[in-house]
């Protein structure tokens, strides 16, 4: 029975913690990538596709990874 109580305790705690959220403050809505590109998730803009290019898959064909991966040159 004590074993029991102790396991529904460290069970509830784990939930509680689970619940804590960040203020919004600390969410960052500029994000930086390679390349020096900055994405800003409060005022999203359109992008078009350049040419896309396949490294490091030689053992596959490049035209099926394209393919499957569902980018095409040109769109938005």
């Amino acid at each position: 029975m004590k074993q029991l109580l102790i396991l529904l305790v460290l069970a509830c705690s784990t939930l509680v913690n689970a619940q804590i959220v960040a203020p919004f403050d600390s969410i960052k809505p500029v994000t930086t990538i390679g390349g020096g590109l900055d994405f800003d998730y409060a005022k999203p803009q359109k992008y078009t596709l350049g040419p896309i290019r396949v490294e490091g898959a030689d053992n596959f064909d490049h035209q099926a990874i394209k393919l499957i991966a569902g980018l095409r040159q040109g769109e938005e």
